[in-house]
């Protein structure tokens, strides 16, 4: 759950319609290309303040990631492309901000019954395509740390993520497990580590008259005889246009 003020990360990928990617250094030339993004209410109106936002350098496959301010209440933001002729995705994303997180409401009840409750996991979504090199970036919580008896993330022995497939069932080992773990922020509150796999694992391609594939990652986090999974990402596989 995310309030109003966070910073929200959102990751779309830009190209024409022959599927040759868009690819912008900075939002400056984003938007002097033609493109722009706009946010609007429930009703599709334009906000009248619209959110501070930002564009970080696209890739090779002209994936930009875009750092917004969330803004109150139920939003939609729309991609606006220069022509036609080009396209983004995904063309519009949405979610609503909220006054209280899930910590903040935590804080409330405990104070009101004298029960500290402090979560051990975080949990988020992302979306991917088919073919793409999977990039995931963990959020771990200090209580997870606390619970394992570490300082920071550099005092975990082991540093696990593992994908499984939602259509598996407990019994069933993870399907990806060859990802590579770093720790790309140790700060406290703001602690973090990335995922990747440069090759597309083939066990989580969409099959064939299927548009997407849903499974989880998860990250476990070993210090001596304690373990705790602190964060889970529920990804979604989209179908690829490029054959």
């Amino acid at each position: 759950m995310s309030v109003n003020g966070d910073f929200i990360p959102q990751a779309i990928y830009l190209s024409d319609l022959g599927g040759n990617p868009a690819i912008y250094s900075t939002k400056a030339a984003f938007n002097a290309a033609g493109w722009d993004i706009t946010w609007r209410d429930a009703n599709g109106v334009a906000l009248a303040s619209q959110p501070s936002w930002s564009l970080g350098a696209g890739d090779a496959r002209g994936r930009h990631h875009v750092t917004f301010v969330l803004v109150d209440a139920p939003w939609s933001a729309r991609v606006i492309t220069p022509t036609a002729l080009h396209i983004s995705a995904p063309t519009e994303f949405r979610g609503e901000g909220f006054g209280y997180d899930a910590d903040s409401l935590g804080g409330m009840i405990a104070a009101s019954t004298g029960v500290t409750l402090v979560p051990t996991i975080t949990t988020s979504t992302a979306e991917m395509f088919d073919g793409d090199s999977i990039d995931l970036t963990f959020s771990v919580p200090e209580a997870a740390l606390t619970s394992i008896g570490a300082a920071n993330l550099a005092a975990v022995t082991t540093l696990a993520a593992e994908i499984k497939l939602d259509s598996k069932d407990s019994s069933v080992a993870g399907d990806v497990t060859t990802l590579t773990e770093t720790i790309t922020s140790d700060i406290l509150g703001t602690r973090t580590v990335r995922a990747i796999l440069n090759a597309f694992p083939s066990v989580l391609a969409v099959p064939t008259a299927n548009k997407s594939v849903s499974c989880t990652a998860h990250l476990r986090m070993t210090l001596g005889a304690k373990t705790i999974i602190s964060s889970a990402i529920s990804v979604t596989i989209k179908w690829k246009a490029t054959t």
